[in-house]
């Protein structure tokens, strides 16, 4: 096991990787009010709502079934929750994370600006989404190999 892996809370990651594509972007805050038009807003605004449905969705639902959304803590989960957007992506909420990334790289209307997305997806498939996978298993078994055939990881 990696010293990275499940040691830093996923939503730091996100605004980390937010931060990241901001400095890339090379964007001012003077420069950021005159991206907020309606268009560039419009555009933005969809990914983060999407972003955000996701990811209470998951919540949600984990709620339901009583276990726990602590995700530095695998091992506490108390069942396989497969229904919901469960049934559709394992990873809602680290998908909800994603899709508010994209609808900032959009908002700030930079092509590298994106790399706070594709960094976040990157660290989180490698030191949260595969440890996290890996302590299910152990602890599920079949049911939860079975789930991992039948649901993708992100989409």
């Amino acid at each position: 096991m990696s010293r990275l892996e499940l040691l830093i809370p996923p939503p730091v990651i996100m605004l980390l990787s937010a931060g990241i594509a901001y400095l890339l972007s090379g964007q001012s805050w003077d420069s950021l009010q005159q991206n907020m038009t309606m268009e560039n807003l419009v555009w933005s605004m969809l990914f983060v709502i999407a972003g955000v449905a996701s990811a209470v969705a998951g919540v949600l639902e984990f709620h339901k079934f009583h276990t726990t959304i602590d995700p530095m803590h695998p091992k506490r989960s108390k069942t396989i929750v497969q229904t919901g957007i469960f049934a559709f992506t394992r990873n809602p909420m680290y998908l909800g994370m994603v899709l508010v990334l994209l609808g900032w790289g959009d908002f700030l209307d930079s092509l590298v600006a994106f790399s706070g997305a594709v960094f976040f997806f990157i660290y989180i498939e490698r030191f949260q989404i595969r440890p996290e996978e890996a302590v299910l298993s152990a602890k599920f078994g079949t049911e939860y190999d079975n789930y991992l055939l039948s649901v993708r990881r992100w989409l």
